[in-house]
């Protein structure tokens, strides 16, 4: 367990570093709209099929409830990033709905 046990001061560096590299992964996808749409669109669909498969084989993430996890999730961030970008999608009183009929919330 994280917290019952010392910790060396190794692990809260790269609990650190991590989290920089996510808070500034966040910024660089959400400032310009060809990162969102390489983050959250281009890379699972690579990690999909040439690194999942193979780092996954043999444990129990490797099930099709994670895979549909991962892509509910994405489907939501992908249906308000078009409403973000793609211009006249929010004129659309059917689009405006998205986020109440969304799963992933």
């Amino acid at each position: 367990m994280f917290l019952f046990e010392a910790q060396p001061i190794s692990n809260w560096l790269m609990l650190l570093l991590v989290f920089a590299v996510l808070m500034l992964l966040n910024e660089f996808s959400r400032r310009w709209k060809w990162a969102g749409f390489l983050c959250f669109l281009v890379l699972p669909v690579f990690l999909t099929f040439f690194i999942w498969p193979k780092t996954a084989k043999g444990t129990s993430v490797g099930t099709w409830f994670h895979y549909a996890k991962v892509y509910s999730a994405l489907a939501g961030y992908m249906g308000f990033w078009l409403m973000r970008y793609v211009k006249g999608a929010t004129n659309h009183k059917w689009v405006l709905c998205f986020p109440t009929f969304n799963p992933c919330n």
